[in-house]
């Protein structure tokens, strides 16, 4: 993936607390996970959609398919991965800059930790969580 136009100190970041809050109190909030599809299969965060971590890196397929998800979220749109480390701070950067290069304005946050994080707390929460999350190293 591209190097991120946006320092990841830059990036808004939430507690998974912050997340499972919003949805449980059904407020507007899309979550978007970047992980692979294989991966995204063994266990997600309910009502998350799953786009790939390398469309980001790709204006033309970000375009088409990432802002697409982006123009139609309710709400604010928190991205991760496993473990938010690398993968979905770096598609959040290139999401954010490329709202800003179009001048959409869209409030993008990360999920701390990713995942892991939020399925270590919330893992037996059968209203937040799909499926059973291991932490892959």
């Amino acid at each position: 993936m591209a190097e991120p136009p946006i320092p990841f100190d830059q990036l808004n970041w939430v507690k998974p607390e912050y997340v499972a809050e919003a949805l449980k109190e059904k407020q507007d909030i899309t979550v978007i996970d970047v992980r692979e599809p294989d991966e995204f299969k063994e266990g997600h965060i309910n009502g998350a959609i799953n786009i790939s971590s390398k469309v980001f890196a790709d204006v033309e397929q970000l375009d088409k398919t990432a802002l697409d998800a982006v123009k139609q979220a309710k709400g604010e749109v928190v991205m991760h991965c496993m473990l938010s480390l690398k993968r979905g701070p770096t598609a959040a950067s290139h999401l954010v800059a490329r709202l800003k290069e179009l001048g959409l304005e869209h409030k993008v946050s990360v999920l701390e930790g990713g995942i892991a994080s939020f399925a270590k707390q919330y893992n037996e929460d059968s209203g937040l969580i799909t499926g059973t999350v291991a932490e892959q190293h």
